[in-house]
């Protein structure tokens, strides 16, 4: 298991295929055993590496400071708990005003850059990227290789020199959306 402080393109010559969620990971709760276990599942079922993308500090430090959560682990335990779930590869993003203003299609681009991305695993209330854009419908979109923040039309229509064409060429993968078993894990998963 590696711990990694970057999201950037440091891919390699030959990666492995990646199955990958993304979120806080606070706690690490049967919400997220639930998204980590399908991610660890996939990643055996494709012969590659099961990553876990999370965030350091909490987004909610650089969004909205006044409403912080309390920490209910440090990122030595969260790491240690995702491992126990299966986890091969535990990528840490600084989260910065900075990377609050990615877009999602930029944040999309970044997971591409890095890894052999096949399969992504995210609980119903997830989103990424500026304003939360990336949700579950613009995650499925862009996987269909269709997405942009502009006009949501198919890649296919749109001209190959355009940056998000190519990105969502690549992004050809499996979203599998977890369904949450209590509300409790629902609002956990959607803050993560």
């Amino acid at each position: 298991m590696t711990l990694e402080h970057s999201l950037g393109p440091e891919r390699g010559p030959s990666p492995p295929p990646a199955a990958c969620t993304i979120g806080v990971f606070d706690g690490v709760h049967r919400g997220h055993q639930q998204l980590l276990a399908r991610t660890v599942a996939a990643a055996r079922e494709i012969g590659g590496i099961a990553v876990a993308v999370t965030f350091e500090p909490h987004p909610s430090a650089v969004l909205d400071p006044g409403n912080v959560p309390p920490e209910l682990t440090t990122l030595d335990e969260k790491r240690e708990r995702l491992i126990a779930a299966g986890i091969d590869r535990v990528v840490v993003v600084n989260f910065t005003r900075e990377v609050s203003q990615w877009s999602a299609e930029r944040f999309c681009e970044r997971l591409l850059d890095r890894f052999d991305l096949r399969h992504l695993v995210v609980g119903a209330g997830f989103a990424l990227g500026r304003a939360r854009r990336g949700d579950v419908d613009f995650l499925r979109g862009f996987g269909e290789g269709g997405c942009d923040e502009r006009s949501m039309r198919s890649s296919r229509s749109m001209p190959n020199t355009s940056e998000s064409s190519v990105a969502a060429s690549r992004f050809d993968l499996p979203l599998d959306v977890a369904a949450e078993t209590a509300a409790s894990a629902s609002a956990a998963i959607s803050s993560s």
